[in-house]
């Protein structure tokens, strides 16, 4: 399913997560990820989530580089994303679990 940010306009792709079966925005384009254990997070198609670092085309230099195509998350890029990122978070009382 596909949307507008309501905070900049770009379009944005709603993928639900395998782990907390959320759904999250993600970029509408896909991004190539050189995967690595501690890097950014990234959303397959599926929903599941990888961590890497998003490159370019550097990595044609490197033939046998793993390079994964997946979503990278809005929020990630997006220029006011802290408005929404845990909206329901912040609204919570001090002390409620």
């Amino acid at each position: 399913m596909t949307s507008r940010c309501r905070g900049c306009g770009a379009e944005v792709v709603w993928i639900r997560t395998k782990g907390q079966r959320r759904k999250m925005p993600v970029n509408a384009e896909k991004v190539s990820v050189l995967p690595f254990h501690g890097g950014n997070s990234f959303v397959q198609d599926d929903g599941s989530i990888i961590f890497g670092r998003r490159i370019g085309d550097a990595w044609d230099d490197d033939p046998d580089a793993n390079v994964i195509e997946a979503y990278e998350s809005h929020f990630a890029t997006c220029p006011v994303g802290g408005q929404f990122r845990n909206r329901q978070a912040r609204t919570r009382a001090p002390g409620y679990r």
